[in-house]
């Protein structure tokens, strides 16, 4: 899906992480963190390739760089 996105050239890093939220969310940069709770709540492949695919438009948006300059404002 990365491949396949907007911004292809991007090294992106997918990370699960030991929380026992259901999470999931875009850093800049294209490092994408997936919360374990989250992983094991899943029943099927299709249902991370969504949550993958959101985040992944969240960085071709720069939509967390967004966040990071309003705030410096």
């Amino acid at each position: 899906m990365a491949r396949n996105s907007t911004r292809p050239k991007i090294p992106y890093h997918f990370v699960v992480i030991d929380s026992p939220l259901y999470n999931a969310f875009a850093c800049p940069g294209g490092i994408i963190f997936v919360s374990a709770t989250l992983c094991k709540s899943m029943k099927s492949e299709a249902e991370l390739a969504s949550v993958l695919a959101h985040e992944i438009a969240h960085v071709c948006h720069k939509h967390a760089l967004k966040s990071i300059k309003r705030a410096k404002f």
